[in-house]
């Protein structure tokens, strides 16, 4: 099975099953720090896109989106996601100017004209994404004031957290 119709990842049958999105979340919030790997770079990439495929869905159940305060903290964490992704590009296009002598097109274009449209193309998605993250914000900010009818005490819970609580892991691995 496949982790997404356009995803290279592929995972074993049941394996899926195994990270609920709360403990995917503290175990990459853990591994920010490396060591880091291509095939890793790749995923957490293909994670990202998952996530706001996951997101889609959630928020149109019942199930998922029980509380607005549940949208308030969406929107604040997804603006979040998009303020950093001006790093993601400008360490791109550092990289691939600080390697471009080991580089070459396919199409025998000089790697300098790919460079100058990266470049380019990097700042204009750094500039969409930064976009993004503001509109993101003031959707959250005009959620502030909103609360379901007779808020309980769990919904100003979820309100006021950032992140899921920690779920409790086994202390072995399945299939170990």
């Amino acid at each position: 099975m496949s982790t997404g119709a356009d995803s290279p990842v592929q995972v074993e049958a049941g394996d899926a099953d195994l990270l609920t999105p709360a403990l995917l979340l503290h175990r990459l919030e853990a591994a920010a720090g490396g060591p880091y790997d291509p095939d890793a770079t790749i995923a957490a990439a293909w994670l990202a896109a998952e996530a706001i495929r996951y997101l889609n869905y959630a928020s149109r159940s019942d199930e998922g989106v029980e509380f607005a305060s549940t949208l308030y903290t969406v929107a604040g964490a997804l603006s979040l996601a998009a303020s950093r992704i001006p790093q993601l590009a400008s360490q791109a296009v550092a990289w691939l100017n600080a390697n471009s002598g080991r580089l070459r097109n396919d199409d025998g274009e000089p790697v300098s004209d790919t460079l100058a449209a990266v470049g380019t193309s990097g700042q204009a998605a750094a500039n969409t994404a930064m976009t993004l993250a503001r509109h993101l914000g003031q959707l959250q900010s005009a959620l502030a004031a909103t609360s379901n009818r007779n808020a309980s005490a769990e919904e100003k819970t979820v309100a006021s957290s950032l992140f899921p609580p920690v779920p409790r892991t086994p202390t072995t691995t399945p299939g170990t």
